[in-house]
């Protein structure tokens, strides 16, 4: 783990707030009218989701490159 790492995965996980939060508001603005998989916003989160497992799993990596 080092610091450059550190910074990655919180800017992701910062990212992935933001994603989460604009679905929250869609899904709060549709009154139930759209499926949780079918929107951009839901996409976005998805795709937010796998860039922060991978950073997480870069943090979790013992060795320093």
């Amino acid at each position: 783990m080092n610091k450059d790492r550190i910074r990655v995965a919180v800017e992701h996980a910062s990212i992935f707030i933001e994603r989460a939060n604009d679905l929250l508001e869609r899904l709060d603005n549709e009154d139930g009218a759209i499926l949780i998989t079918g929107c951009k916003e839901s996409a976005a989160l998805r795709r937010q989701s796998m860039e922060l497992t991978r950073a997480l799993a870069e943090l979790r990596k013992s060795r320093v490159e």
